[in-house]
């Protein structure tokens, strides 16, 4: 894709201005710089094989501004953290509540008299009552902090009636560590069940495929759960063509979207899963696809990428989960099919599965042109009396030296 020059009207628009036009110049001029560049020649992917979306923030574009929003979500910020920093938070938190109210009650203990009292051996010492007995020393206090935010009570260190600024202490020092408690031990529970670490178990094939599906060219890729006993209901399929693109205005839509039509035989995009499966989900091929005048000599050269997304409900748990896969030109397999998986079981009356044929292909008889050559054949093939035009079709199909269609032996071995 080539962005065009700035013309001096703009179609469905008034007459441009000097500066306008000059404006929508420099704009065009930044973005063919920008995404045209021989830098970006390599296939740029948005989402990655793992799901996950490769989009940074560029320098110096106020990420000071972005870490201070963050921390206005606290609880997404830690559900975000990696292990290590999560766990390192999970300790200083505690670590800074026993920290600061140890300072605290050596505080109290150093106003009320009690970090000296206890050098001095005088019989009227012995009979004087201490805030916190067995605390004259910011140690000793921190032992104390400790004690009581855990609940441990050892027997050697407690809290007296003499002063009453204790007393608070203790009752505030007991709240604020349930808080501390009930929220730090949620946040683990729920990092540790997100649905994240069960969809590891969901897997896309490697490559994708074009093949002929009851007589129509399709694109197929295939979804699977290695999971036993850990249903999926109300699963859902979409597919996304990516693309950059420009509108007649020169506006540069860096991710054009187009929706692909998806479904699994004959039950639509919202499929009945057994546990585990292995689905095969279609594209069809036709004039609402973006693939439809792409062929398997020209496909290898386009840049685009196909998102995969593949969403339900986790029956065990009711947690809701979303998982992303995509498919470079150079990922999809054109001419081959996958081996099926399911078999009957011989030891059992039901089915069994092999999941080490779930990335493995077979060549099978494929047109080499784009459906919309394909359809056009077809048309023709029932319009015409001669062969002429027939003929001349099929020659538009062909490669220099590769057949029309793509023969191959199957091995019936593997079905």
């Amino acid at each position: 894709m080539t962005l065009g020059p700035v013309e001096n009207t703009i179609p469905g628009s008034p007459s441009c201005s000097r500066g306008k036009l000059s404006h929508l110049s420099s704009l065009n001029s930044i973005l063919s710089v920008e995404w045209l560049h021989p830098r970006h020649s390599r296939a740029l992917r948005l989402i990655s094989k793992n799901g996950r979306c490769n989009i940074q923030y560029k320098e110096n574009t106020g990420q000071m501004k972005i870490r201070r929003l963050s921390l206005q979500d606290p609880f997404n910020t830690f559900m975000d953290m990696s292990w290590p920093y999560f766990l390192l938070t999970f300790a200083l938190v505690f670590a800074g509540s026993w920290m600061v109210f140890g300072l605290i009650w050596w505080n109290i203990a150093y106003w009320h008299s009690d970090t000296t009292r206890h050098l001095e051996n005088s019989s009227s010492n012995a009979t004087r009552v201490p805030c916190v007995t067995s605390v004259y020393s910011f140690s000793s206090a921190f032992l104390f902090s400790i004690e009581t935010q855990t609940t441990i009570g050892y027997g050697v260190r407690s809290i007296t009636s003499e002063c009453r600024e204790g007393i608070l202490l203790l009752v505030f020092q007991a709240l604020v560590g349930l808080i501390i408690d009930c929220t730090m031990v949620g946040l683990l529970y729920t990092k540790i069940s997100r649905p994240k670490n069960r969809s590891r178990m969901v897997l896309f094939s490697k490559m994708a495929t074009v093949t002929l599906r009851n007589g129509k060219l399709c694109l197929m890729y295939q979804i699977g759960d290695l999971r036993n006993n850990n249903k999926i209901v109300g699963a859902k399929m979409s597919t996304k063509f990516i693309k950059m693109d420009s509108t007649q205005e020169d506006e540069v839509i860096a991710f054009h979207q187009t929706d692909m039509a998806v479904y699994v035989d004959e039950s639509g995009d919202v499929p009945f899963l057994p546990s585990p499966f292995c689905i095969t989900v279609c594209h069809e091929i036709n004039e609402k696809s973006p693939l439809y005048q792409l062929s398997a000599k020209n496909i290898k050269h386009e840049k685009f990428e196909i998102v995969t997304v593949f969403e339900g409900t986790f029956e065990t748990t009711g947690q809701a989960f979303q998982i992303r896969s995509s498919y470079l030109p150079k990922e999809i397999k054109w001419g081959h099919r996958f081996v099926p998986m399911l078999s009957q079981s011989i030891s059992v009356s039901g089915f069994e599965i092999d999941f080490t044929r779930f990335n493995k292909t077979v060549e099978v008889a494929t047109p080499l042109c784009s459906s919309k050559k394909l359809r056009s054949l077809s048309w023709s093939t029932e319009a015409s009396t001669g062969g002429e035009s027939i003929e001349e079709e099929e020659r538009s199909c062909r490669g220099q030296s590769r057949p029309y269609w793509l023969q191959v032996q199957v091995d019936e071995t593997l079905f």
